[in-house]
């Protein structure tokens, strides 16, 4: 009887264990859930806070927040340069290393430190934490030195802020005081002189080697060509041009310094004809860009443009050497593309640096693939260079 009771007895006592213990998993398996639950909470309120507060990165950005740091405007970092614009002082640059990918970068590197590109690239403030965000995180690492120009109050790193209205009625003043403060600042610490627009794409690496064929102590002007409006025709500002350190000095010493508007515009709406014309009037010449297959390195429209079709009927007529579409549109070694939407030009970032088609060797010699020669304008018959004005 006694061995009967001790048996229920220990059944009980195991029945109660087994119960006690569904409990305690229960319990587990509830307070994960609450957890879980809580964790999610939390995580989707800091979601909105970052979301209205602005710091929530674009879900098509390819680089997480942790690797950008925000521009942070403070007055405390500008300085007053002249009557016309400010500069700030506080040059930090949004450095992204490339070091996950298989990549020998030597002969750039050296090309880098031998030709020594300043790139300055206008922008707006309405555009300035999207455009400008992606050149600064794209093509723009690779220049020696970088200044964005905009207008405004809202200084931020790396920004030339120039008082002037922002409106397409000023883009010759805002790049004429680009041009002044860099001669004042710069002239002596770089070779070339880059200008670029903020939905402009450049790769550096090409625009050097075209560089390679030049001397920077000589006057020299290169860009798209455009055959229009003036005797040797002037570079699209879009497509974006280079000029040496010779021509920066002309162009300031002999031209705008001497003042005499009808030469030397300091401000309108055709940036890149009044630079050309200025840059005419004191013999700075035009060199060609395009490759010993006549192929374009600079280009006035976005690759899908040139690429599929589609251009802009004045892109048929302004051109010194006529347009091409389609694979036979660009060289091997293109240099730029304008009209870039900052998701483009990640996608270009990627495709260029990122991206390698295994067993392609692109190690080729590419001597004599461009040639020294000044740019001249053949006008044939009945030719009108200010038809289209």
């Amino acid at each position: 009887m006694k061995a009967l009771f001790h048996d229920v007895r220990m059944k009980t006592h195991a029945s109660s264990l087994s119960l006690y213990l569904r409990r305690i998993r229960i319990t587990k398996w509830s307070t994960r859930m609450i957890i879980t639950f809580f964790s999610i909470i939390a995580f989707s309120l800091i979601c909105l806070v970052m979301l209205l507060s602005g710091t929530l990165q674009d879900v098509e950005d390819l680089h997480s927040s942790a690797e950008l740091q925000k521009w942070e405007a403070s007055d405390t970092n500008r300085t007053h340069y002249g009557e016309d614009l400010y500069y700030s002082q506080d040059l930090r640059k949004w450095e992204i290393p490339d070091t996950d990918i298989l990549v020998n970068d030597t002969v750039s590197r050296e090309l880098a430190e031998k030709i020594k590109v300043l790139c300055f690239i206008t922008t707006t403030p309405k555009t300035i934490q999207t455009k400008a965000r992606a050149v600064n995180n794209t093509w723009a690492r690779r220049c020696n030195k970088v200044l964005f120009v905009s207008t405004g109050t809202d200084a931020s790193p790396d920004v030339l802020i120039l008082k002037i209205e922002e409106s397409r009625v000023h883009l010759t003043a805002k790049t004429i005081q680009s041009l002044r403060y860099i001669y004042d600042n710069y002239v002596e610490e770089y070779h070339w002189f880059l200008k670029a627009d903020d939905d402009s794409y450049i790769v550096m690496e090409n625009l050097r080697y075209l560089l390679t064929h030049h001397d920077h102590q000589k006057p020299t002007y290169m860009g798209y060509h455009f055959r229009m409006f003036l005797e040797q025709g002037y570079m699209s500002g879009g497509a974006g041009y280079v000029m040496s350190r010779k021509a920066l000095r002309m162009f300031i010493e002999e031209g705008i310094n001497h003042k005499n508007e009808s030469i030397c515009r300091t401000d309108g709406p055709d940036e890149d004809v009044d630079v050309g014309r200025c840059l005419e009037a004191i013999g700075v010449p035009p060199y060609t860009t395009t490759d010993r297959l006549m192929k374009e390195t600079f280009h006035p429209s976005g690759p899908i443009g040139h690429l599929t079709g589609g251009l802009l009927e004045y892109l048929q007529r302004y051109p010194k050497v006529p347009i091409k579409e389609g694979k036979d549109c660009c060289s091997q070694l293109t240099i730029s593309f304008h009209y870039v939407e900052p998701r483009m030009m990640y996608l270009i970032e990627f495709l260029l640096y990122r991206m390698t088609v295994y067993g392609w060797n692109t190690h080729v010699d590419f001597t004599g693939i461009f040639k020294k020669e000044v740019s001249h304008i053949e006008k044939e018959e009945g030719f009108d260079i200010n038809a289209l004005y």
